[in-house]
């Protein structure tokens, strides 16, 4: 039980960068890239290497897609006159979190579970 909530506390930052991406995608219209967001989630739960950079690989994309929002609202923001700085920070942190929730994944417990510790 305790090491089952030290996993889901460790995988906490990727679960909520993937919703903030699905939830991205799902406002965007685009609802194919929102359900490869909740099966790259619910693939967590298969404890395997491949998932767990699957899930590294989909939290840099995601990270590339909140830069490329941000580089479109700004832009947007700046064209109609509007200030654009606080959009700037909040989406910046947006991306801070999505990068440094691929880290979770070096997690001792986290490296068990998915088996990383095996490869090379």
């Amino acid at each position: 039980m305790k090491k089952s909530l030290l996993t889901l506390a460790q995988l906490l930052p990727v679960i909520l960068s993937l919703l903030l991406i699905a939830a991205h995608f799902s406002r965007a219209g685009d609802t194919l890239l929102m359900s490869i967001s909740f099966v790259v989630l619910f693939s967590l739960f298969v404890p395997r290497a491949w998932i767990a950079r699957i899930a590294q690989a989909a939290l840099a994309l995601a990270a590339l897609e909140w830069i490329l929002t941000i580089y479109q609202l700004i832009s947007a923001r700046m064209d109609a006159g509007q200030s654009w700085q606080r959009l700037a920070i909040i989406l910046g942190i947006v991306v801070v979190f999505t990068l440094a929730s691929i880290f979770s994944f070096q997690a001792r417990n986290l490296k068990e579970r998915y088996g990383l510790n095996k490869q090379a």
